[in-house]
């Protein structure tokens, strides 16, 4: 967190046990809810989109879920 890295994930229960405590309220998270193939795909697809919402946040935390068929920002 202190490096501003971004979390990637496909760990489903991240989000409801862990990442919801208040000493992860400074981290950034790219959560997948698809097969890894699919999400590699997605990826490349949004990835101007991910590196966008990334500048436009300056630092401020971001969650981005990448699912088969949406993706959704949360700023």
């Amino acid at each position: 967190m202190r490096a501003k890295r971004i979390l990637v994930s496909w760990d489903r229960d991240f989000n409801q046990q862990r990442f919801r405590k208040e000493r992860f309220a400074q981290l950034s998270r790219i959560g997948f809810s698809c097969p890894e193939e699919e999400g590699a795909r997605r990826l490349r697809i949004v990835m101007d989109m991910i590196e966008f919402t990334v500048i436009r946040a300056d630092g401020s935390p971001i969650t981005i879920t990448i699912a088969k068929d949406k993706i959704s920002v949360t700023c």
